[in-house]
């Protein structure tokens, strides 16, 4: 195949149904972020097999690359039944990572102004850990010379 015909994403969107009418495994070599594609080949019915690239890369003798020698070596593995798959989690795996990831920053945020606002009132010497965020501990913050705390009006800390 020309290797223009994978220049652009709109090229690469008319070709791929007419490269294979049957479901079939597509075995590219890992290189970035290619969730697009592994979602437009789950429609089509593929299934997108990622290759280990420092394993492929040790696989091959030869230090020079070249697309089609890549592509050549890729298909070799495969037949001699070698190609080093990775573990690609699924869509729905990834977004859950995506929810933790965020609610660990979260926490860590939470736990940042948490330290930053007990500071205040232990360097005026009052010093109540998790009771600080309680009614007392409000009140005991109000009642400090400096001020810290909220004022008579405001409800909410």
């Amino acid at each position: 195949m020309r290797s223009g015909v994978w220049t652009t994403r709109r090229r690469r969107l008319r070709v791929l149904p007419r490269l294979a009418m049957e479901p079939c495994a597509w075995p590219i070599e890992a290189a970035g972020p290619m969730h697009w594609f592994e979602g437009l080949l789950a429609e089509l019915g593929h299934e997108l097999w990622i290759g280990d690239s420092a394993k492929i890369r040790a696989s091959e003798v030869r230090k020079q690359k070249t697309d089609e020698r890549d592509a050549a070596l890729i298909l070799e593995l495969l037949l001699s039944e070698r190609f080093p798959r990775i573990c690609v989690p699924t869509p729905a795996k990834r977004d859950l990572r995506q929810l933790l990831w965020h609610r660990h920053k979260l926490v860590g945020l939470r736990t940042m102004l948490g330290n930053q606002l007990h500071f205040l009132p232990m360097s005026q010497g009052l010093c109540r850990k998790r009771k600080l965020f309680s009614k007392k501990g409000r009140g005991e913050l109000v009642a400090l010379p400096s001020g810290l705390g909220p004022s008579g009006d405001e409800k909410n800390f």
